[in-house]
């Protein structure tokens, strides 16, 4: 069994941008946890090694319900990781897949919960701007050992920080860091952003839920951030 830190390693549970996150085993305590393992790339790079460290301070003092706590960060080697509570659940998305779309009151039930979190946040000195909201980042939460696809027992939102360590690491991209449709004016103008950028993501995450559908549509990319502006 794979030991990072004072970790066993008991399986891959998912890769994205960030790295690969891995469901692992306090060794001590035996508790459970999810370790998100920053990518190779994106260790290498100093500004993105110290934004990752940076971040996970300020958000390792965020407490809310609807956040996802973070334990701890680690460097084990040549791995910078990040220690977070594991969760049980479907993202907001596998929801959306499974039921294309959600009765209003729930969907709004979703968004204030997400709202409370975002506010949380926003209120912390300086703000901790989430940058990439959309349904991936949120998860319906279950009891352990409860069927994934039941009632949800509450919602927590993931991945604070992830787009501003990732966009420090591709600082000679003049990309934006984001995800296109959910993406606010300010971001795919690479100007300054506050929360309000995040306000205008979970709007577009409420149309989405409510209708099933996001409210802005092209196969071009270049247009499609013309009809976000």
């Amino acid at each position: 069994m794979e030991r990072i830190g004072e970790y066993l390693v008991k399986r891959l549970v998912g890769e994205g941008g960030m790295g690969k996150v891995y469901e692992a085993e306090e060794r001590l305590s035996k508790r459970r946890v999810a370790l998100k393992v920053l990518r190779p790339e994106l260790t290498k790079n100093e500004e993105g090694r110290r934004l990752f460290l940076n971040e996970m301070q300020i958000l390792a003092h965020l407490e809310h319900p609807n956040l996802v706590r973070s334990l701890a960060s680690i460097e084990d080697g040549d791995k910078l990781v990040m220690v977070l509570e594991f969760l049980s659940g479907r993202t907001l998305r596998d929801e959306l897949v499974l039921r294309k779309r959600l009765p209003w009151a729930e969907a709004l039930e979703h968004v204030v919960h997400i709202a409370e979190a975002l506010v949380v946040a926003h209120g912390q000195e300086p703000p901790i701007v989430h940058r990439d909201l959309k349904p991936e980042n949120v998860m319906l939460l279950c009891a352990e050992g409860e069927e994934a696809e039941g009632p949800p027992k509450g919602l927590k939102v993931m991945d604070f920080g992830v787009a501003k360590v990732l966009a420090a690491a591709n600082a000679t991209n003049t990309q934006s860091i984001g995800t296109l449709q959910y993406m606010s004016p300010e971001q795919i103008d690479a100007r300054p952003i506050d929360g309000r950028a995040d306000l205008y993501a979970l709007g577009l995450v409420f149309y989405e839920l409510i209708s099933g559908e996001v409210p802005f549509h092209s196969a071009s990319p270049r247009e499609l951030l013309n009809m976000q502006c």
